[in-house]
């Protein structure tokens, strides 16, 4: 049969016409068969099904229609179409779930809040209790920084009994209210939360931060230093410590951290921070002792960079003490940092010389002599202090051999570093100057790649290999340091140099234990094959250079690569090939000279003389570290998760069941306009079991009070909502498209409110006028002739506009029995255009005053 959407259309109006419901319906879903989204037929399919009664069908067309209109984007129809459901099914909470849903993407978060606190309703109603508590978290969801909803939604869960989720719902808002300083609200939120789970551990800790905050440090530190936990080396501790330090209770702030070290090494953090306080009060005898205690530790965890700030600092502030400057030498003998060793060694020299110790002066001159032999200004220093003894000033060579003991027993021969050919040897020369320069720059990658480049021609250059390790050393790659350093230890061991191979021995198992590796996972390092492809080609430009901050004293932290990069030669032009695989007389060595050159034009353009660096080109000094904060060494944000009943610890339950509570509670929402006393007992009571009466009835009344109560803020908050005026503008026509004319009056007026309070809307004359319509057709003239008046008022209306406004106002008035307004809103149109519509006719028919 062929089908013709007009026929069916017009069979179906000749039905209607002739009340044949049944058989209009028919052609209607005939045209659905073949249009299943046909916008126009779904919305009358459903009204009538509606006039018949089937409330299942028009809801199943009203929801395909809703679908429609979601898929082609109308999500304001979308709306009206389920607020129709929601009418139609008022028991249903699907269609409210969804409506909620859409008004809050739409940004209508007034409309959305009443949904939920009414599906929580209808969810209590229907002892559902679980559901009730999600509806309520979607609330939660839809405005997490609203302080109101927060705390309405912590007294519905204390009400239903939910008193650690109650705790919760406070703890995780009080948070983020003391993250933006609003502690008055935090520290309500707080209290309630403490009220309802006192011996939740996180809640005690957010207290003791809301009165630190607030000013009430002491109040804070009497909270937290009679609890279990302030001493156990956790997140109480670390709060309770922080709390010490600021308020400068230094005395107590040191006990607390010998006590929490006491447990353990492994809380050596906190005595760092206490170290960290001291240094910065001055208090550097204190820091010391207290140091003393951990400096083991934090070399066997790594953090032999804290301790160095830390003694840097000491010694800094402690110019005659030599007590800082030595333990600063035996951590960088322990670590290998030969960089920074020998400054600290002649560092202590001095400190010697100054303290009066010439003979421990005179060893440490000596040790660096060895290393040395041409610097004149150590042997200058070195015969001072002889001279302070009363020796005479001695020789380079004499100064080496005068503690040589003269029976001393034979050195055991050591075999010398395998000699280089020429073009090698210059190679790994210039190549370790390179190096040198890399690291005084901050460019320690860079001067990593250079290494492993010579170490993949020179395998076992201990030099080179040697200055690799003090790379690695604080980079935190625990078991490349150990590899190297086993690497060393075979190579000395291999040529007989006892001494060595038991030094990188020492270093090798050290970082082995920091690392948490067996000594048979440990091998040492190789290098690449002697064909292996060199790792990529780099230079440093004198921009970089120039931009780069001057290092401190100390060796900056290396992040080690992972492997060398791939293997690239540069060519001319600034391209770029593959580099070819090596031999014998391949030469890997990096030009440099067009850097070098380029940053010597660099410098003299900006004004020194050839061969002098400027300042003004030079980086700046970087300002010298201090030791972490106490917020570096700890990380005090805490995540709140729900706390777990501690074992034993039972909840008070009431003599009433949830579901008897529930039961009963559904008979009071349901009997909302009655008096609690009015209210009739619910139908299972005879057989329920029953409470204490006060307890009973108070429990009922403090749930039905808490949703009363919420109710009436989410009114006042609605009432100072600034949402979009053009969504509820839209939601308005969407409405009365739909004929749910008191919906669509309820969204044109809040737009007009706003739009009287000086919001600007770019459709406030159409607002009004669509308000009067919508009134005009509930048969309230008298009213839509308010909003005619208003909309002509409008500032800016063209002359049509006028002039229809006019003519409607008169309508208006006349139909509400106000024939003399009528006839001066008709004349003034008639005064205006003497052929406007049926004017002149209307004022013929109206009586004349």
């Amino acid at each position: 049969m062929t089908y013709h959407k007009s026929k069916a259309q017009e069979s179906a109006l000749k039905y209607l016409q002739q009340g044949k419901l049944a058989q209009a319906i028919a052609e209607y879903q005939q045209i659905l068969k073949h249009e299943p989204k046909d916008q126009s037929t779904l919305m009358t399919l459903g009204d009538l099904h509606v006039r018949q009664g089937d409330t299942q069908r028009a809801t199943d067309c009203f929801e395909r229609l809703a679908n429609v209109f979601l898929h082609d984007g109308f999500n304001s129809k979308a709306i009206a179409i389920y607020k129709k459901i929601a009418k139609l099914a008022p028991s249903e909470t699907s269609p409210l779930e969804r409506l909620a849903e859409l008004y809050v993407q739409q940004g209508v978060l007034s409309e959305a809040r009443t949904l939920f606190l009414q599906l929580a309703e209808i969810y209590v109603k229907a002892n559902r209790s679980q559901q009730a508590v999600e509806a309520l978290q979607k609330l939660l969801e839809v405005e997490p920084d609203n302080h109101r909803v927060q705390l309405k939604l912590a007294d519905l869960y204390h009400a239903m009994g939910q008193k650690k989720e109650a705790a919760l719902v406070c703890v995780s808002f009080a948070r983020r209210l003391l993250d933006r300083g609003e502690l008055v609200e935090a520290q309500k939120l707080v209290d309630k939360a403490l009220a309802g789970d006192p011996s939740n551990v996180e809640v005690i800790l957010l207290k003791a931060q809301a009165l630190s905050a607030g000013g009430h440090a002491q109040a804070a530190i009497s909270l937290l230093e009679t609890h279990s936990d302030s001493t156990t080396g956790g997140e109480m501790t670390a709060v309770f410590l922080d709390l010490l330090l600021k308020s400068g209770d230094m005395p107590r702030a040191v006990g607390l951290a010998q006590k929490v070290l006491a447990r353990g090494r492994q809380h050596y953090r906190h005595a760092l921070a206490v170290v960290s306080a001291l240094l910065e009060a001055g208090k550097t005898e204190d820091a010391l002792n207290l140091l003393d205690g951990i400096r083991d530790v934090l070399i066997e965890n790594g953090e032999q960079e804290h301790l160095a700030r830390a003694l840097t600092i000491a010694a800094e502030q402690l110019p005659g003490s030599p007590e800082p400057r030595e333990w600063l030498v035996d951590l960088y003998r322990k670590t290998s940092d030969s960089f920074r060793l020998a400054d600290s060694v002649k560092l202590l020299a001095e400190a010697y010389s100054v303290a009066g110790r010439f003979k421990e002066a005179e060893t440490l001159y000596q040790e660096l002599l060895e290393r040395k032999p041409d610097d004149d200004e150590l042997l200058k220093r070195l015969n001072q202090v002889r001279s302070r003894t009363g020796r005479e000033p001695v020789s380079v060579s004499s100064a080496l051999e005068e503690d040589t003991p003269a029976e001393e027993p034979a050195a055991p021969v050591v075999l010398p570093e395998p000699a280089l050919d020429e073009d090698t040897q210059r190679y790994v020369t210039q190549a370790l100057t390179d190096v040198d320069l890399f690291s005084s720059y901050g460019l320690a990658q860079k001067a990593v790649q250079l290494l492993e480049t010579v170490l993949q021609r020179v395998p076992h250059h201990t030099t080179a290999l040697e200055r690799l390790l003090d790379l690695c050393v604080g980079s935190g790659n625990e078991r490349r340091t150990a590899e190297i350093a086993a690497r060393l230890e075979k190579i000395y061991t291999e040529r007989g140099d006892t001494a060595n191979a038991d030094r990188f021995g020492e270093f090798r198992r050290r970082f082995q234990r920091a690392a948490g590796i067996p000594a048979e996972a440990v091998t040492a390092a190789q290098p690449a094959a002697a064909n292996a492809p060199a790792p990529a080609e780099f230079t440093v430009s004198p921009v970089e250079l120039l931009a780069v901050e001057e290092p401190m004293a100390e060796a900056p932290s290396i992040e080690m690569p992972p492997s060398p990069a791939p293997p690239v030669i540069a060519q001319p032009g600034g391209k770029t090939a593959p580099a070819p695989e090596a031999s014998a007389e391949t030469n890997f060595e990096i030009d440099l000279t067009e850097d070098w050159a380029s940053l010597a034009d660099e410098i003299e353009k900006a004004g020194a003389a050839p061969g002098e660096t400027p300042l003004s080109a030079l980086p700046a000094e970087a300002p010298a570290e201090n030791i972490p904060s106490l917020e570096e060494a700890f990380d005090f944000e805490l995540e709140l998760v729900p706390s777990t009943a501690v074992a034993g610890e039972k909840e008070e339950q009431s003599a009433m069941s949830q579901d008897q509570f529930l039961s009963e509670l559904a008979a009071e929402v349901e009997g909302l306009e009655r008096l609690p006393e009015e209210a009739p007992a619910p139908a299972n009571s005879a057989a329920a079991p029953k409470a204490p009466a006060a307890s009973n009835g108070d429990n009922v009344d403090q749930l039905h009070d808490v949703f009363q109560d919420f109710r009436t803020e989410l009114e006042e908050i609605g009432e100072e909502e600034d949402e979009d005026l053009e969504t509820h503008y839209n939601l308005g026509i969407a409405y009365r498209e739909m004929g749910l004319l008191d919906e669509a009056i309820g969204e044109f007026q809040k737009v007009a409110k706003s739009v009287q309070n000086g919001r600007p809307f770019r459709y406030a004359m159409q607002c009004s006028t669509l308000l009067g319509l919508t009134f005009m057709a509930k048969n309230e003239p008298k009213i839509a002739a308010v909003w005619y008046q208003r909309a002509l008022e409008t500032p800016g209306l063209d002359q049509e506009s006028i002039l229809a406004l006019r003519y409607d106002l008169g309508i208006a008035q006349e139909l509400a029995g106000e024939s003399a307004a009528a006839l001066e809103s008709f004349r003034q149109v008639y005064a205006m255009n003497i052929d406007y519509r049926d004017v002149a006719e209307r004022i013929a028919s109206l009586p004349k005053h």
